[in-house]
């Protein structure tokens, strides 16, 4: 089972906005990219470590064109970190896995709401 879950626009609010832990949405597209698949890989290296503490969704914007729209997304990829249903932190570009750790707040020490 893959440890970052899809969403669509009707499992958004359910998913994102009504979870009891922090969410990133990770928002790409075109699975062949080499870039995406690398955000991938590290969106799924992060879910999995960090589970409990953080959920990781996905949103693919050539299935869900309206949801990333809604979202506000303009780059890809978009990662938007969601506490108690609200945005507090978005990052949009590649990025490697630690940088994100740091930014999202996943590190030691460090407050990603900050």
């Amino acid at each position: 089972m893959d440890s970052v879950t899809p969403v669509t626009d009707e499992t958004f609010d359910e998913e994102v906005r009504n979870a009891e832990v922090p969410v990133c949405s990770s928002t790409t597209g075109r699975p062949g990219a080499r870039r995406a698949a690398r955000w991938r890989r590290s969106s799924r290296s992060l879910a999995d470590e960090n589970a409990g503490d953080i959920k990781i969704v996905k949103v693919d914007v050539d299935r869900e064109p309206l949801l990333a729209d809604a979202a506000g997304v303009e780059g890809l990829p978009t990662l938007v970190l969601y506490q108690g249903g609200r945005e507090v932190r978005r990052l949009v570009g590649a990025r490697p896995k630690h940088v994100l750790e740091m930014e999202l707040g996943l590190a030691d020490g460090v407050d990603a709401a900050a």
